[in-house]
């Protein structure tokens, strides 16, 4: 009996075992990888294509539904939860608040806020905080990001004044700052974002000198480094940000040389690379960021070509796929999006397949989903 009842044990033992090493080695449907989605507003088919993306290759597919009707579809920018896209643009503009359906990315109109009759030149949306900030011809307006519904409210400050317009932002991963591109002044207008409120405060020494036009910014995910391009002096000013008033200072050999007419920037979420579109060189820069200095190295095989005049870039979610709008309206009538494998230690890109693209005419802008840049040191954003 007891040798039976030793027997009994050994089994019972033997079967957890068994239960263990299947708990551990299983892979529970609950680590799928959540789709990820494209977004391009059209300006002048005024829609939005929709795209899912292939995460082994990096191909495009039009989604169900796609293209979408979008009044003013000149900038798209997406919630923190990519729960919902925010279009708008031009003169005479609302913005428009879509649903994004996490599984197959349909969008689903769910409200419009009408603007002023200077129009939009830009959508921000702070990454920690629930506030988006719409620049114009006269300054720029903050808003309330309402987290279930996405309507957007009105928070407790009137417009910012700021003399010859501003046009993209950008908001440091903290939230604590924001900074906008003022292309008539040649410089960056920089604000500390009051926290719980959303309301801008100038931050001593703004606006800080920039090249000739700058129009677009792009901040690292750690908040050290901030970076605008110069359409028409042809290169990226790059500043290092100071952790505790938010001002700007130069970083080491900024300005650094772009091709012809930069007008599209954006990073990586790993903070590795700056890519750059270069709307009259068909190209994208692409560059490696000194983590220490905030310096810019241009990779080998930069300038990689696009299609025909690209104006914005964008980095999926994984830092593995590069994409641009190229605006151009081919003998096809359509325009293109260009897609690109990125190779993370030498930053090359190569074509994904199927590249190009077809989209709507013109696009303007990119947006995609799952965007959550990660600080890999220490910083005061992480």
């Amino acid at each position: 009996m007891r040798t039976l009842g030793l027997t009994i044990s050994m089994l019972a033992i033997c079967l957890l075992i068994a239960v263990v090493v299947l708990a551990q080695n299983g892979t529970p449907a609950s680590t799928t990888a959540a789709p990820s989605f494209l977004y391009a507003p059209n300006v002048s088919s005024s829609t939005i294509s929709a795209y899912s993306i292939d995460s082994t290759t990096g191909s495009l597919t039009p989604i169900a539904g796609s293209p979408f009707a979008a009044p003013n579809s000149i900038y798209v920018t997406l919630d923190s939860d990519s729960n919902f896209a925010y279009v708008g643009g031009g003169s005479f503009s609302v913005i428009s608040t879509f649903a994004i359906d996490s599984q197959t990315g349909v969008l689903t109109l769910v409200n419009t806020l009408p603007q002023q009759t200077y129009g939009v030149t830009g959508l921000t949306l702070a990454p920690k905080e629930r506030f988006a900030y719409v620049a114009n011809a006269l300054g720029v307006v903050g808003y309330r990001v309402d987290e279930k519904s996405g309507f957007l409210t009105d928070i407790a400050q009137s417009q910012i004044a700021v003399d010859n317009g501003l046009i993209r932002g950008a908001v440091a991963p903290s939230s604590k700052s924001a900074y906008f591109a003022i292309p008539d002044l040649n410089s960056v207008s920089a604000y500390a974002v009051i926290q719980g409120k959303g309301t801008l405060t100038p931050i001593p020494g703004s606006p800080f000198s920039a090249g000739n036009r700058p129009v677009d910014l792009v901040a690292d995910p750690c908040g050290q480094f901030l970076y605008t391009i110069n359409t028409f002096s042809n290169d990226v000013s790059a500043y290092a940000i100071n952790p505790e008033t938010g001002s700007l200072s130069p970083v080491p050999g900024s300005p650094f040389a772009a091709q012809n007419q930069p007008l599209g920037i954006a990073m990586d979420p790993l903070g590795h690379f700056v890519f750059v579109a270069n709307r009259y060189s068909d190209s994208v820069s692409v560059y490696a960021i000194d983590r220490s200095t905030g310096s810019l190295t241009e990779v080998s095989g930069s300038p990689f070509p696009t299609g025909r005049i690209p104006v914005a870039v964008a980095v999926d979610a994984s830092s593995k796929f590069v994409y641009t709008a190229d605006t151009a309206v081919l003998p096809t009538g359509i325009s293109y999006i260009s897609g690109f494998a990125l190779n993370a230690t030498t930053g090359a890109l190569t074509p994904v397949p199927g590249s190009p693209f077809p989209a709507g005419v013109n696009p303007n802008d990119i947006a995609i989903t799952g965007q959550r840049q990660a600080c890999k040191q220490n910083s005061v954003d992480d």
